[in-house]
């Protein structure tokens, strides 16, 4: 066995050392260099980061404060007011405490003084120094049309009569006969009717006489809407009660001047009717009969049916009135909506210029001014719903047995009225929205009074809105025009509203002197107003609750400018 040898090591051989290559060095040294560069970067960044510059600085509040204007500007729900250094918006929960805001953003136009920001009135705090250039220039859409100007409408016309006096017979209205005439348009022979028409009565005559005399008697002249079949409806345009004494013995003609009748539509006719009130002394009709007459129609009082329009006879009578061409119903909101905002701030120190933003309005805010937006669910009489700091509303008391209060989100009064405490600028766009209903048919309405003045001064427009609940359940609209200080004439009439709550809109415009009107969010028409140099009412709104009770729900009032400079995108 041989014995255990250990391996002899090998003896290692190194290498001479040789000199460093000039290429080799070169290569060092640009390695180096961009180390350092690099490092030198880095060393800066970190720096700055640390201790930034003024106009950095600047730069970062210039920007965070535009950030935090675009986030205000996009959810809100309406501009308070606004000029090119500053704006004040209803906003969507700017503080995070769930319900809307108020935030304003102000400069006072003075180079180097600082950009504030205040929410709910709260102390303003700075949010940019040293501004040099701030401007918010609102931009709106062209999107709604515009209420259309009143048509024009003729002069009064004869429209259709009947005056002979072929083959007589006389009916007398009593205690259980009842006669009429319905009336088409189809008959008229002055003129002709398109579908784009339609016309007023203003004015109807007719022949009757009397059977003898005798004080207090009395008979009800009437004029209803008519059916497609001739017969009356219950729409009355106008009621009279009359003396049959104002006739003769021998027979006359009866004018009877009507103002402010509602407009007809092309096709709709309307029955005549003479029914019995009371007394001996009676009203006699004449009943023509010929083979070219019709429309005379008749009722036993004591059955409610009217018979059908008859062939061959007529009462004799004249009906004057207007035609125009039949205004637009298919009118929009008469107004703009905000659709951008654009934005410019620069500050003392930012050398590259001004910073430029852009904001959308998600909520598309109506480019107007709410003077009041008192809805009774959330608002007392006292309240400021359009943050100008007063109330939106005075209380004001009408008569010696009055009533008021908000309970269950209503307004309830009798003898009690709300005005605007807000002056109304001269030549503002005044628009009037109001949820009401009469709710006793004694002598007494819900009243919605408005007047704006011109922009060029010295004139007025003023009008007056009634709804009234009638004996039959129904109201009815009336809307009139005031012609001379408390003076006031009745300009159109909307009947048969149901006895609930009714949307009533009024827009009234100083410059084509005009008003239109909304019921339940359905435009009906245009009306003009005169001019009037001292109304009862200058330029504000007043709501009111007349002789009984009445309950109201909602009550806003927002103004336009008519004209612009705003810039409208297509």
């Amino acid at each position: 066995m041989q014995p255990f040898r250990t391996k002899k090591s090998l003896p290692v051989i190194r290498p001479s050392r040789s000199a460093i290559t000039l290429l080799e060095l070169l290569i060092g040294v640009a390695v180096s260099g961009l180390l350092v560069v690099s490092l030198g970067s880095a060393l800066m960044i970190a720096t700055r980061s640390i201790r930034p510059e003024e106009s950095s600085a600047v730069t970062l509040d210039a920007a965070r404060s535009l950030r935090m204007l675009q986030e205000d500007l996009r959810f809100a729900t309406r501009v308070i007011d606004r000029t090119s250094g500053s704006i004040r918006i209803l906003t969507t929960d700017a503080n995070k405490d769930g319900s809307s805001d108020v935030v304003n953003y102000s400069w006072t136009g003075i180079a180097g003084s600082d950009l504030f920001r205040s929410v709910n009135g709260a102390t303003a705090t700075s949010v940019c120094p040293s501004v040099t250039d701030f401007n918010i220039a609102m931009a709106t859409r062209g999107e709604t049309q515009l209420i259309p100007a009143p048509p024009v409408p003729g002069s009064a016309v004869l429209l259709d009569d009947q005056t002979s006096s072929t083959g007589l017979d006389w009916e007398s209205v009593g205690y259980f006969d009842a006669y009429g005439q319905v009336i088409r348009p189809s008959t008229f022979h002055s003129t002709t009717l398109t579908a784009n028409d339609e016309w007023q009565i203003t004015r109807v005559e007719y022949f009757a006489l009397k059977t003898g005399w005798t004080s207090g008697s009395s008979y009800r002249f009437e004029m209803d809407k008519a059916t497609t079949d001739g017969l009356p409806t219950h729409e009355s345009l106008f009621t009279a009660t009359l003396d049959p004494n104002e006739m003769s013995l021998a027979g006359s003609w009866k004018s009877i001047s009507m103002t402010g009748l509602p407009w007809l539509d092309a096709d709709q006719g309307v029955s005549m009717n003479f029914t019995y009130q009371s007394g001996t002394n009676l009203l006699l009709l004449p009943i023509a009969r010929a083979s070219t007459l019709q429309g005379f129609t008749a009722t036993d009082e004591s059955s409610p049916e009217w018979l059908r329009p008859a062939l061959g006879r007529s009462l004799m009578f004249r009906i004057y009135g207007r035609i125009r061409t039949r205004t637009h119903l298919d009118q929009q909101e008469p107004a703009r909506r905000f659709q951008l905002a654009d934005l410019r701030l620069a500050a003392t120190s930012v050398s590259d210029g001004p910073l430029y933003a852009s904001a959308e309005f998600l909520n598309r805010p109506l480019d107007a001014s709410f003077l009041a937006n008192t809805d009774f669910s959330a608002f007392s009489i006292a309240d400021d719903s359009n943050y100008d700091g007063a109330a939106d509303w005075s209380l004001l008391t009408n008569g010696t047995t009055n009533s008021s209060s908000v309970a269950s989100g209503k307004w309830t009064a009798t003898n009690r009225s709300i005005r605007l405490t807000p002056t109304i600028a001269a030549g503002q766009q005044v628009d009037v929205r109001v949820i009401s209903r009469d709710t006793t048919t004694a002598s007494g309405s819900v009243l919605i009074r408005a007047a704006v003045a011109a922009a060029n001064g010295g004139t007025n427009i003023s009008a007056l809105a009634y709804l009234t609940l009638q004996t039959n359940g129904t109201q009815t609209l009336a809307i009139y025009e005031e012609t001379a200080t408390n003076t006031f004439a009745l300009l159109d009439q909307y009947t048969m509203l149901d006895s609930t709550l009714q949307e009533i809109r009024l827009v009234l415009n100083p410059q084509n002197q005009s008003v239109a009107i909304w019921v339940n969010q359905v435009f009906q028409e245009s009306l003009s107003l005169g001019s009037i140099t001292s109304p009862s009412l200058p330029s504000t709104v007043q709501i009111q609750a007349a002789d009984n009770s009445c309950e109201f729900d909602f009550c806003s009032v927002i103004t336009r400018s008519i004209t612009t400079s705003e810039v409208v995108l297509p």
